[in-house]
């Protein structure tokens, strides 16, 4: 029986094109991570009220590293980047901010919010794996 992944990595993207391509990177990069993906800031929300512990939920995937859009087009990004960092239970999730570009004022204003880090669009294999190891998240290998 194949051991189950103990870290879990949540990725957040509107677009649902771009969500499917952006799993299939991670998934590619080979790292042992169970991936979530959701397609709107209302349902990252309800997927980390719900997998926050409490008595009443059995089972706690609270994830290890959120990717989020940082430039949706329905919800802005960074509104729900500060939602998380100010709730004391997701907090210290780190958080790496997607873009297919970022400007200095992008960059300023996500890191003032908590950002820990930003991977211009689209991902690949590569650069996850590259900023993955550059933030300890997974160990490099040979």
């Amino acid at each position: 029986m194949k051991a189950k992944p103990h870290k879990t990595i949540l990725l957040i993207d509107e677009n649902e094109d771009h969500l499917e391509l952006e799993m299939d990177a991670l998934s590619a990069s080979e790292i042992a991570c169970d991936i979530k993906g959701v397609p709107s800031s209302k349902k990252a929300k309800d997927y980390l009220l719900y997998n926050i512990p409490s008595p009443f939920h059995s089972l706690y995937h609270k994830p290890n590293l959120i990717f989020l859009d940082a430039k949706k087009p329905k919800i802005d990004g960074f509104k729900l980047l500060e939602w998380l960092k100010s709730n004391n239970r997701l907090n210290r999730i780190p958080v790496i901010l997607l873009a297919t570009s970022f400007n200095q004022e992008d960059i300023k204003r996500g890191t003032e919010l908590g950002a820990y880090d930003y991977i211009e669009k689209p991902l690949t294999p590569e650069n996850v794996k590259e900023k993955l190891i550059k933030m300890g998240f997974i160990a490099k290998t040979k």
